[in-house]
């Protein structure tokens, strides 16, 4: 939350770091939904980062968290959270298809956001459908 209130990139780095630790520890064979939480988490962070930097790696680097996380946060088994991190795939997409040429990475960001709105019952869940 600092490094998305600061200017620079200091704090998301170190977000990076820590989320990059926290999965050392929280591994997906011992708790599989903590890690995926950790993964949207690095892929997040990886995000912000990604805004603030030329180049696409950082951006690269959020996407496979996000789909890391969605291997664990199934829509049958989470939905909200299934629907959270396609959302957040989704917004990587979008930037990483900002960044290049053609259209592929902006028809995928659309295809991916069209499924998080599908997992997320706007009756039952209605600031994450929003």
């Amino acid at each position: 939350m600092l490094g998305q209130r600061e200017r620079g990139t200091a704090r998301l780095e170190e977000a990076v770091a820590v989320y990059r630790e926290a999965l050392l520890e929280n591994t997906r064979e011992r708790v599989p939904l903590i890690w995926a939480l950790n993964q949207n988490d690095l892929g997040f962070a990886l995000l912000r980062l990604g805004e603030r930097q030329s180049g696409t790696a950082k951006l690269e680097e959020a996407a496979t968290a996000f789909r890391d996380a969605l291997q664990e946060w199934t829509r049958s088994r989470v939905p909200i959270k299934w629907a959270m991190a396609k959302k957040n795939l989704g917004l990587a997409l979008v930037e990483l298809g900002r960044r290049e040429r053609g259209t592929a990475r902006l028809i995928e960001a659309v295809d991916t956001l069209r499924d998080a709105l599908q997992a997320s019952i706007r009756e039952s869940a209605p600031f994450q459908w929003a």
